[in-house]
């Protein structure tokens, strides 16, 4: 079942929404690649460390 956009204006925010979301994204691709790649590395070695304190070898 099909349904029909009854305005045009409607289209045309959904169309200006979708180039806000992917200029965002464009914007921010940078932090979020630097945030993965350290983040990994970080949350790897915090594991580390809280296994070390855990296990009473600090």
């Amino acid at each position: 079942m099909a349904t029909k956009s009854k305005s045009k204006a409607s289209h045309w925010l959904s169309i200006v929404a979708l180039a806000i979301g992917m200029l965002s994204l464009m914007y921010c691709y940078s932090f979020i690649q630097q945030l993965l790649e350290q983040g990994l590395f970080h949350s790897n070695r915090t594991i580390v460390q809280l296994t070390r304190i855990l296990k009473g070898g600090a």
